[in-house]
């Protein structure tokens, strides 16, 4: 996954001044990430980024068109890592313990992008777009086809496709919960996210044979 960093230096780091194309703009996107890690996109400049980075406004219009253009690619970037800690979760762990290991490594992610994440999802400030929202769509998507490969499922049908994606909607709205400090505790979180899984499933199993038979092939692995 890509790093985020928890905090910025006024002091540019240490790099050469000539760099490849490709090799400036991940640096570029690497420090806009540090960045908006502490402070919502709303409360960034392209001037906050610039100093940051040791470069020019020119060079930075060189590659994106402003914030929300960085933003975007930033954030496009972060999902990417995480989906692939997700794909990199080891099969030799039980079921229980890839889930675990999965829920914690989105739970790392929000609360590490939290000031800009809550907003994302909440869609109701600058920080959404269509681009960001076709990211969120995207993790979303992962997350569900990553669950169905574990178990080995390549045709769902309705009603576990349903209970799949109600799911990871209940695990977005609880990290939402848990962000704005409304109680929640990070503690148990996974434990209760993982039981509310197992309950939905429980439910469609009874109306659906074939997630009940996915349930019982997963028990048995």
């Amino acid at each position: 996954m890509t790093a985020v960093p928890t905090s910025t230096s006024n002091q540019p780091a240490a790099l050469p001044r000539r760099m490849a194309p490709e090799q400036r703009r991940q640096h570029l996107i690497e420090v806009a990430a540090a960045i908006f890690a502490e402070r919502p996109f709303d409360q960034v400049a392209v001037d906050d980024i610039t100093d940051a980075a040791g470069v020019s406004r020119a060079l930075f219009y060189r590659y994106f068109a402003g914030p929300r253009e960085i933003f975007t690619a930033t954030t496009q970037q972060i999902v990417e890592g995480l989906i692939l800690e997700f794909a990199d979760v080891s099969h030799e762990l039980t079921l229980l313990e890839q889930m675990h290991q999965s829920l914690g490594a989105f739970l790392d992610f929000a609360e590490s992008f939290s000031a800009n994440y809550v907003a994302l999802l909440r869609n109701t400030s600058v920080q959404a777009s269509t681009g960001t929202d076709t990211i969120i769509e995207q993790l979303r998507a992962a997350s569900v086809a990553e669950m169905l490969r574990r178990v080995h499922v390549t045709n769902p049908t309705r009603i576990l496709l349903l209970t799949l994606e109600n799911w990871v909607r209940l695990v977005e709205y609880t990290t939402l919960t848990w962000l704005c400090g409304t109680g929640l505790q990070r503690e148990g979180l996974e434990d209760w996210l993982i039981g509310q899984l197992i309950g939905m499933a429980g439910a469609s199993a009874q109306r659906d044979p074939a997630t009940a038979e996915v349930i019982v092939a997963a028990l048995s692995s």
